[in-house]
């Protein structure tokens, strides 16, 4: 799994943990005392909706904001649900493309991504009474969310409300990005900046690689088509081969007397040259021989 596609996996985690988090929802992930166990339901969950064939993974996700913001009626966080389905929508629709996609769309993505972790570390800076003016990725109109820090001093435990640690926990920590940590740094904008640039150059490499596989996985096979090829044409020399040997020893051993001669099937025996049978030796030695000449019985008539 590419580090992308990781991402995209966390930002769906995002929409589920928060709908499961709410009160008087029907709860898509069964709870499970064990966390390593409830994290698994949770990543079968979430990989069965974005690859579901059946159920527009768009239309799943936009269900389950409804039912987790309206229907209970804490409306203040579907905006930021809804700017999450869109870097989903945006995110999955690249992935889909696979060797497909140009070098020049991962370039436009790899600007929307840096523009995106940005605006996650603004959040998570930004006090849950107070607005920012963000933009959806592929998109000119700015939007208002309000932020995900609690507003609070006195507040225990997590600076963040719930859907600020949601982003925390599955984007932020996974890509080493540190917000309001006391005994850290926050992450620059150009830190960020160069996290998105690695995550794209990651991605086109292993693209490429991909793409190599495919490639070597054609030649292997033509490779193997010739080999079979090669090997037939071999088996047909080889029985050529024998047969050229066999008609020359053939014609050998009848040339030294060894096989004698036949008269071939359907020829007449008057048709067939003295030479064949040996006998032009027999004729010429007739021919040397005189001739007696026959006594003459003729008589004559009375004088």
């Amino acid at each position: 799994m590419t580090k992308l596609e990781e991402l995209l996996y966390s930002l769906t985690n995002i929409i589920v943990s928060y709908h499961d988090s709410q009160n008087g929802v029907t709860k898509i992930v069964p709870y499970d005392k064990d966390s390593i166990e409830q994290r698994r339901k949770l990543s079968v969950c979430v990989l069965n909706i974005i690859d579901n064939k059946e159920k527009d993974f768009n239309a799943h996700l936009k269900d389950l904001i409804e039912e987790c913001t309206v229907k209970i009626g804490y409306p203040n966080r579907k905006p930021f649900l809804h700017f999450i389905l869109n870097e989903i929508t945006v995110l999955k629709s690249l992935i889909d493309k696979k060797e497909a996609v140009t070098i020049g769309e991962l370039d436009q993505y790899e600007d929307q991504l840096k523009q995106l972790l940005t605006v996650f570390k603004t959040l998570l800076k930004t006090g849950k009474s107070t607005t920012c003016e963000v933009k959806y990725s592929q998109s000119h109109e700015p939007i208002s969310l309000s932020g995900l820090k609690k507003d609070s001093y006195l507040s225990y435990g997590s600076p963040w409300c719930n859907s600020g640690d949601l982003l925390q926990k599955e984007v932020l920590e996974a890509l080493d990005i540190t917000v309001g940590k006391k005994d850290k740094a926050d992450t620059t904008d150009e830190e960020i900046k160069i996290i998105a640039a690695q995550l794209c150059a990651n991605y086109k490499k292993e693209l490429r690689s991909s793409q190599l596989e495919a490639e070597n996985a054609v030649l292997r096979k033509e490779v193997m088509e010739l080999k079979q090829t090669l090997t037939t044409q071999e088996g047909t020399i080889k029985r050529q081969d024998d047969e050229i040997s066999r008609l020359r020893q053939q014609l050998s051993d009848f040339r030294n007397g060894i096989i004698s001669p036949r008269i071939p099937l359907g020829m007449a025996a008057a048709a067939i040259p003295a030479s064949f049978f040996g006998l032009n030796r027999f004729a010429q030695s007739r021919s040397t021989t005189s001739i007696e000449k026959e006594p003459d019985f003729r008589f004559d008539g009375p004088e």
